[in-house]
């Protein structure tokens, strides 16, 4: 029988959440917003000499639940949704708990 959520290898309690983190709405919002804050004041905290350089700008990109395929070196693969923060042409940055 088909999977009705069209996910392929994933746990039913994945399923069952919206995320790996199991976080929606307000929380969600809090959390991504107490991040960001903390990347800003991280930031603020080098000096030019030591501050870590971006190759690429970060664009916001605040998703609950966003279907990431990891494909293993054996072959098999798992579909997991994770939370995107943001992504760059350099790639995407995602919050997931295993």
């Amino acid at each position: 029988m088909p999977n009705p959520t069209g996910l392929s290898n994933t746990s039913d309690s994945q399923r069952a959440r919206l995320n790996s983190l199991n976080v929606q709405d307000k929380s969600l919002k809090k959390l991504l917003d107490q991040l960001n804050a903390q990347g800003l004041a991280d930031s603020e905290s080098h000096t030019p000499a030591t501050a870590k350089k971006r190759d690429f700008a970060r664009w916001e990109f605040r998703k609950d639940a966003v279907e990431l395929q990891i494909e293993h070196p054996g072959g098999s693969s798992v579909t997991i949704r994770v939370i995107c923060r943001n992504l760059s042409r350099g790639g995407a940055s995602v919050l997931h708990a295993s």
